[in-house]
């Protein structure tokens, strides 16, 4: 498709159900496309878009199964409601400097996804169902400019097995991870020097969680710190950790593994 360059924006559903779509390139002046433009374009595979695109509409590129990677613009804000849902084929995706918000199943079913790279220069809110059945994702790092993680943002990441965190930079719903099968791993990626207790973070919820891992800056673990982890087995101490509060493991009944620091 060759759009001449005085198109400025794209409407509604302009080129929907066009399977035999192979390419797109936008032309320099285009600011917007709207909803549903390529839905389900399922043989697209290659698509340029402008550097001053700033709003790309809901459902826009979902269906798109044959889409194996795209450079989204600089200037983009927002990933907006099923943008790439089920976009079965990509692989990788990186989200842009200014985006703030990441969508409800913005990448959800998209199957093939193995790599998320966030941006660092804003606060992001990660939406419902944003990576719901990305199964082939084995590990997630949650920045600390990520402020929000919704409702089932990772559901059924089954191939997830670990998180990396820092809980008090990140609020993260009690569901965030269901049904994340091989999540085994939690690392906290903190720079506070004591770990309190979690009554009011959502890792008391994390069933499958079988290895923790503190950071080496961490010097004291509070009072009831990983109480109820039903599935713990190995936790890894910092050679710098110098006191672990009491009932810190109370009732982690599958807990094997435990090698206390010498400075303790």
């Amino acid at each position: 498709i060759n759009i001449p360059n005085s198109v400025e924006t794209i409407c509604n559903k302009v080129f929907i159900n066009c399977v035999s779509l192979q390419k797109i390139k936008l032309p320099i002046k285009i600011k917007s496309i709207g909803h549903y433009v390529f839905y389900n374009c399922s043989k697209l595979n290659d698509v340029k878009l402008n550097t001053i695109l700033e709003t790309i509409g809901s459902y826009s590129f979902s269906k798109c199964s044959s889409l194996t990677a795209i450079h989204l613009p600089h200037n983009l804000l927002r990933i907006e409601t099923n943008l790439f849902s089920d976009c079965t084929s990509l692989e990788q995706i990186e989200i842009p400097d200014f985006v703030d918000m990441i969508d409800t199943e913005a990448f959800s079913g998209c199957l093939k996804l193995k790599n998320i790279i966030f941006n660092k220069r804003v606060e992001i809110i990660i939406g419902v169902r944003a990576f719901q059945n990305c199964v082939s994702i084995p590990e997630i790092k949650i920045l600390p400019n990520i402020k929000h993680v919704y409702s089932q943002a990772f559901k059924s990441c089954t191939k997830l097995k670990k998180v990396i965190v820092d809980p008090y930079q990140t609020e993260i719903e009690p569901d965030s991870f269901m049904k994340c099968i091989s999540f085994e791993t939690l690392v906290i990626d903190t720079t506070q020097k004591e770990i309190c207790a979690f009554e009011s973070l959502p890792f008391r919820f994390y069933k499958h969680v079988k290895t923790i891992i503190i950071p080496y800056n961490v010097i004291k673990l509070g009072d009831y710190c990983f109480q109820g982890f039903p599935n713990l087995i190995e936790v890894q101490f910092p050679h710098c950790l110098l006191s672990i509060g009491k009932y810190c493991f109370l009732s982690c009944v599958g807990l094997r593994n435990i090698k206390i620091p010498d400075a303790i």
